[in-house]
C-alpha cells in the first residue's frame, strides 16, 4: 500500500500538483517513518514554495535515514547556495549621507 501511495505522490509531484503530492508523501512517512525518498520529496516541495528552512529539515531527515543519498546531498547544497546568494544581495550603500535627507 505504501508503495502505491508513494508512486501516486511522485506522479502528482511530476504533474506540479504539489499540495496533493505533499499530502500523499506525508501519508507515506506516517506509514513508514524510514522512507528517505518521501522526506526528500517533501523537501523538494518546500523548496518549490521557497520554504528553505523546512526544506533543509526534510532533507536532513532523509540524509539521516540514508547518508549515501546523493540527491539529498545535492539538494542541501542547492538550498545553501540559494541562501548564500540571497544574503549576499543585501547591499548597504556606504556613501549615503544622512545629512542629505534633512
Amino acid at each position: 500500500m505504501e508503495n502505491k501511495i508513494f508512486q501516486e505522490a511522485v506522479s502528482l509531484f511530476e504533474a506540479n500538483k504539489f499540495d496533493e503530492a505533499k499530502k500523499k508523501f506525508e501519508k507515506v512517512v506516517q506509514i513508514d517513518t524510514k522512507n528517505d525518498e518521501a522526506y526528500y520529496y517533501l523537501g523538494k516541495i518546500q523548496n518549490k514554495f521557497q520554504n528553505f528552512g523546512q526544506a533543509i529539515n526534510f532533507y536532513n531527515k532523509a540524509l539521516e535515514l540514508n547518508p549515501d543519498n546523493e540527491h539529498v546531498k545535492y539538494a542541501i547544497n542547492i538550498v545553501n547556495n540559494i541562501l548564500n546568494i540571497s544574503n549576499s544581495l543585501y547591499y548597504e550603500n556606504p556613501y549615503t549621507d544622512d545629512d542629505l535627507y534633512e
